[in-house]
């Protein structure tokens, strides 16, 4: 009995040595221990900072009460290639991050904005992904992406080749009608200018360039064109037909060079241009203008 009084007497129950402590204020190792450390509150992020105060306070044994900003625990320090090192930096970005965001969309600062009360132009944008977002901000400012500009330019060359290859076509053709009509002996049709009043006169005319009702002092131009123009107007077809085919390829070459950079250049996929050959372009000319040529051969045969 006396060894459990004199057990007793001297704090052998737990409760009786708690109570006395924290009555006397007991300063042994371990009550230093759970002080928390005074530390300077910049080095510390704010969110890391409450959290470490709740944990404080619901961790049995710690700090009870309010806790001073000032005063929290210790921070561990990592080695730097640890990953909780590099989720402690991680999360002082973040913290600093938003602090700019909050300052940058204050009231304040947001006063002096010019689109403020205005709705936002969104406009519809074929770009996928987050390069659709520098198109919409650089468009508003006047510029644009380098390979986007490329495409536009590579696109507009297309369209020229074909409206030359088209006008080409139409100069053979108008060519090879005259060709045909000197070959004939028939006189050359008025232009659009000509007048409605003219009309009579010019019905009245053509009765004397038939060669049965040709007056015999009628003009020498109204008869048959010299072998010689013809000859001529037949060279200049074909030396220009040539001449166009050996330029459409040299600037279809080129363009194709152009087009195989911008594939390479572009950063998403399905934006590539199908590249151009020279010999499909000089074909497809060359398939137009064929019964064109002919007409040619045969109006020399006359």
């Amino acid at each position: 009995m006396k060894q459990g009084a004199g057990a007793r007497g001297h704090g052998g129950c737990p409760r009786a040595w708690a109570k006395r402590r924290q009555q006397t204020g007991n300063s042994d190792e371990r009550t230093r221990r759970c002080r928390p450390v005074a530390r300077d509150d910049s080095a510390f992020p704010l969110p890391q900072r409450d959290a470490a105060v709740k944990e404080s306070r619901s961790a049995p044994g710690g700090v009870q009460g309010d806790v001073p900003p000032g005063r929290l625990h210790p921070e561990p320090r990592y080695h730097p290639k640890d990953p909780r090192a590099v989720e402690l930096q991680v999360s002082r970005l973040y913290h600093e991050a938003n602090k700019v965001l909050e300052e940058a969309v204050s009231p304040e600062k947001l006063k002096d904005n010019p689109y403020r009360g205005k709705p936002l132009r969104f406009e519809e944008n074929p770009f996928e992904g987050d390069l659709g977002m520098a198109h919409r901000l650089l468009k508003n400012t006047g510029h644009t992406l380098p390979w986007i500009a490329t495409k536009k330019e590579i696109i507009d060359e297309r369209r020229a080749i074909e409206q030359a290859i088209d006008d080409h076509i139409a100069w053979v053709e108008q060519r090879v009608a005259r060709y045909l009509q000197l070959s004939s002996g028939e006189a050359e049709p008025p232009g659009p200018d000509a007048s409605p009043q003219a009309e009579p006169a010019r019905r009245f005319s053509l009765r004397a360039l038939l060669p049965w009702r040709r007056r015999p002092g009628a003009k020498a131009g109204a008869g048959p064109a010299p072998l010689e123009e013809k000859e001529r107007l037949r060279r200049d077809v074909l030396e220009g037909h040539s001449r166009f085919v050996e330029h459409l390829r040299e600037r279809v070459a080129g363009l194709r060079k152009v087009i195989e950079r911008y594939n390479l250049e572009v950063p998403l996929f399905d934006q590539q241009l199908p590249n151009v050959r020279p010999e499909e372009y000089a074909a497809r000319v060359e398939a137009r203008a064929r019964d064109l040529l002919a007409r040619l051969g045969a109006g020399a045969e006359r």
